[in-house]
């Protein structure tokens, strides 16, 4: 699809949009959204008006910043196709976002994957569950063909295999040490389609026997038939006995503080149960003591609250809880970082294990390390103190934001060594001015050189301490002053640069102090009317000498309300006499910027334009459209003007009178009276006129309201503007009732 085209190129498009399954957004080479269909305002909730002529990233906010975003970057820039999944979340839903190229943009096809993602989490739950379990999954077959269709990590571990794609490449068979108990677990399945914790030797991909038991079933899965199989390790009891006792050792001598806490029914209770040595060792606490009782017992009611309330979270989300936490123990240890989690038996958790770290120290160090850190980032100046022969003897961290020098690599220079040429002099007369007054106080503006080799504007504080110990220096607070400075300079140039643009556009500025009773003008104002630039006393009584009558009452009616506060600025257009008596157009700008606490308007800033030439030209204008406008309706001819797209935007009363239509039933349409079997009568007319030709007496027939066709006269050309064409000038005269 494309971005441009004819409008049955446009039609077609649409009907294909709409006939789409799927949600389509239309983009132009501008990211601008050129069409969406139907299904897209369903499927995305957004109506069409909402999406047609905006910006992508406006109508799609949420995907800025995500992999969508880059894939439609990527075929705009490439005019490869891509594809990508997203959520989106206004509408709850996924979606696989397709992008394709077009000529001038791209096109966007959403299609709903919700269900599919869906399931694929519910698979993907279900493995998470099952995953670690011994399970596997076969076609249900009774013959030497019989292979895995999938297998758990749980049944690789069991039969020590090398990953889930060692076990898929061996047939089940093989894992039975006695090939008649397969055969019969074949069989009793295919009979009955269930068997439970049947005795069964297991023989390891390393050729080790294991003594186990097997749950199966037969499931129908996609119309087809398969054994589910669950194999147990009858040997695991030993095992258990051996990983408790590794677990307990652990826990005797582990360096974290770790304790069980036992949880009540409906975790309304929680109670101490075992602690291991350290931490007895770290808190003060001895087990025998603090055993079956609660948090509230040994730490108080509102310490033991907090730890209560960590217990539940990890109670109600079955998962491990983190958290740091302030506890009165008899050691000095006072902050806790801890870890619990849940014990969970028969799908209930019935008990907490939590392992704690005595973080006092290191939070100490922590909050120590954060105010230093703020201080630094909050300093807007470097302090740097330097001995009488002007040597550095100390710079604070400050310097390397302000200047980018580490503050080690200033300590042992000349201070004057990293000032500018042209600012040491009065820099080492301000020094030495200190150092012969040592009470006073100077403060110095000066260019200080930057590790990257330029100059920063600075301003230093100094004071005298030579004689404060330990100090012994002077010492110098020194802040960056360059876009102070920058900006000043730039103010400068800016009034400089207003001042020439004023000088050389005539316009007069004005600054009225009402305080003062004293309006003050540039040398233009003087120019324009011959008035002096300032004028003491000044009231609107004054402009009366200077402006036409006619525009007195408008101008004095308009500044009044501005000065009341009920406009935004005073701009009227009023005429004013010359020095030499004639009247000049001048449009006067005003705005007050200072009021009173009454709200009463103390001061007014302004401009004077001289708009003269501007308005006579104007008037010349309007004087040359009314006569044209008189000459149109007046006009016994039928003149008709229709724009590039073929539609009456003129209709004078000849025209209705000829034709029969009135101005209000044409206008904005096509023009009417072209003959219904002959339209194509026009074509050749645009071609000569469109070639620069303008067409004289060619004597035509146009069709009436009535229907009748109606011999006329036509004349007509082209009319252009500055951007090219503008549409087409039709004379009609009628020549029914003529000879000619």
């Amino acid at each position: 699809m494309s971005g441009s085209g004819n409008p049955d190129d446009v039609l077609t498009r649409g009907e294909m949009l709409e006939r789409i399954s799927d949600a389509v957004v239309v983009l132009d080479s501008d990211f601008q959204c050129l069409s969406c269909n139907e299904q897209a305002e369903q499927l995305l909730d957004k109506d069409r008006d909402d999406v047609v002529g905006r910006h992508v990233w406006t109508v799609f906010p949420d995907m800025v910043g995500t992999e969508a975003q880059r894939k439609i970057e990527a075929t705009m820039e490439t005019n490869q196709r891509e594809t990508c999944e997203r959520y989106d979340d206004d509408v709850d839903r996924w979606f696989e976002v397709r992008v394709y190229p077009d000529d001038d943009g791209v096109s966007l096809f959403f299609t709903d994957i919700t269900e599919r993602k869906e399931r694929e989490q519910e698979v993907d739950r279900y493995e998470r569950i099952l995953g670690h379990l011994p399970v596997a999954i076969e076609r249900a077959t009774t013959g030497d063909d019989d292979e895995f269709t999938h297998v758990t990590e749980g049944l690789v571990e069991l039969f020590e295999a090398a990953s889930t794609d060692a076990l898929m490449n061996r047939a089940p068979s093989d894992f039975y040490a006695n090939p008649g108990e397969r055969d019969a677990l074949v069989e009793s399945l295919q009979a009955t389609g269930h068997v439970e914790d049947r005795p069964v030797e297991f023989e390891t991909v390393s050729g080790d026997t294991i003594e186990g038991t097997v749950t199966a079933s037969r499931e129908e899965i996609g119309g087809d038939d398969y054994f589910v199989t669950l194999f147990e390790d009858s040997s695991e009891q030993s095992g258990h006995t051996q990983g408790l006792a590794r677990a307990d050792a652990m826990f005797q001598n582990a360096q974290e503080a770790i304790f069980y806490i036992d949880v009540g029914e409906n975790a309304e209770r929680f109670e101490f149960d075992r602690l291991n040595p350290a931490f007895e060792d770290q808190t003060g606490l001895a087990a025998d003591e603090i055993r079956g009782e609660t948090p509230q017992d040994v730490f108080g009611d509102d310490a033991g609250e907090r730890l209560c309330s960590y217990y539940r979270d990890c109670v109600a989300q079955r998962e491990p809880v983190d958290y740091e936490v302030e506890l009165p123990v008899p050691t000095d240890g006072s902050y806790w970082q801890t870890r619990i989690a849940p014990v969970i038996v028969d799908d209930e958790v019935v008990q907490l294990v939590g392992s704690a770290r005595d973080v006092t120290e290191q939070r100490a160090h922590e909050q120590d390390l954060a105010r230093y850190r703020t201080f630094v980032d909050i300093a807007s100046e470097f302090v740097a103190t330097i001995d009488a022969e002007k040597t550095v003897e100390y710079a604070s961290p400050a310097v390397a934001q302000i200047a980018g020098h580490d503050p080690a690599d200033l300590v042992g220079t000349n201070l004057l060594d990293h000032v500018h040429p042209d600012d040491r002099d009065e820099l080492e007369t301000e020094i030495g001015r200190l150092l012969g007054n040592p009470a006073e106080t100077v403060t110095q503006q000066y260019r200080f050189k930057q590790a990257d080799g330029s100059w920063a504007w600075v301003e230093s504080t100094a004071v005298n301490r030579l004689d404060d110990s330990p100090i012994e220096g002077l010492v110098f607070a020194t802040r960056d002053v360059t876009e102070q400075t920058e900006r000043t300079e730039t103010l400068r140039q800016t009034q400089q640069r207003f001042d020439l643009a004023v000088e050389g556009a005539n316009i007069s500025t004005w600054d009225w102090d009402r305080d003062a009773e004293e309006i003050v003008f540039n040398d233009q104002w003087t120019n324009m009317v011959g008035l002096a630039s300032e004028v003491p006393e000044f009231d609107f009584d004054i402009w009366e000498d200077v402006i036409h009558p006619d525009d007195v009452a408008e101008a004095r009616k308009a500044l009044e309300a501005h000065l009341d506060g009920e406009t935004e600025r005073y701009d009227q257009e009023v005429r004013m006499r010359t020095e030499e008596g004639d009247w000049q157009w001048v449009r006067t700008v005003g705005k007050v910027i200072d009021r009173d606490e009454h709200g009463n308007a103390t001061r007014a800033l302004g401009l004077h334009i001289d708009i003269d030439d501007r308005k006579h030209v104007q008037q010349g204008l309007s004087e040359t459209t009314n006569t044209l406008e008189a000459v149109i309706k007046a006009s016994p001819n039928a003149i008709v003007i229709v724009d590039s797209a073929g539609e009456v935007v003129l209709w004078n009363q000849g025209a209705e009178r000829l034709f029969g239509w009135k101005k209000d039933e044409v206008l904005g349409k096509p023009v009417p009276f072209l003959p219904e079997n002959k339209p194509s009568k026009f074509e050749p007319v645009i071609g000569q006129l469109n070639s620069g030709e303008t067409i004289q007496t060619v004597k035509t027939k146009r069709q009436t309201k009535s229907g009748e066709l109606r011999k006329v006269r036509l004349s007509s050309t082209r009319i252009d503007g500055n951007d090219g064409l503008v549409g087409y000038l039709g004379i009609f005269q009628d020549l029914s009732s003529s000879t000619n």
